[in-house]
């Protein structure tokens, strides 16, 4: 059990790694696009939405995200930790603020770090391993919804990539780069 433990923490970190890597770029990205290509948006007055998350634009509004249960070893844990970390108890701000997010984004090896940071002791079980499989799922999840972007998609594709996006903003909002502009945009790099 504590080697699978241990895989799971490494896997973790490996894939926050990866995540904050891949939200960067996506920053990086959406700057460049919005004001190299937004620009043309703004100009035929058509309304989009950002993802402040994956920082992805869509043209629809989205849809709410849906709330899933949470299971009872991570709300346990979560009331646990959330009374040892209160302010009022003692605790900080920050660490009850992150031990919240933690709990709220489903992050089970977070909280164990948490516990294992205040010197709680958790018996993990072999069920324990599924929520370790959901929390880097989530993680894995993320990064690849970030990579699904059109952001993402223009500026880590090659030139018939990027132009086959470019055409399709022009067929979707109706309008015509000029070739100057149309060269340009081409050429960015992120």
């Amino acid at each position: 059990m504590e080697v699978s433990l241990k895989k799971f923490a490494h896997k973790y970190e490996y894939l926050k790694l990866e995540l904050e890597e891949t939200e960067s770029k996506i920053k990086i990205y959406t700057k460049l696009w919005n004001n190299e290509i937004g620009k043309f948006y703004l100009e035929q007055k058509i309304l989009a939405w950002e993802n402040t998350e994956t920082g992805e634009i869509k043209f629809t509004k989205p849809k709410d995200k849906i709330i899933k249960k949470k299971p009872a070893k991570l709300k346990k844990l979560y009331r646990h930790l959330s009374n040892i970390a209160h302010p009022d108890k003692g605790g900080t701000v920050e660490d009850f603020t992150k031990i919240k997010t933690d709990y709220e984004s489903g992050d089970f090896i977070s909280l164990l770090k948490h516990a294992e940071s205040k010197n709680i002791d958790i018996k993990l079980e072999s069920e324990d391993l599924a929520l370790f499989e959901d929390t880097c799922s989530e993680v894995e999840n993320k990064i690849l919804e970030s990579k699904k972007t059109i952001v993402w998609k223009f500026f880590n594709g090659d030139t018939l990539t990027k132009q086959s996006i470019l055409k399709g903003v022009e067929k979707e909002f109706n309008f015509t780069f000029e070739q100057k502009d149309y060269d340009k945009i081409l050429n960015l790099v992120g």
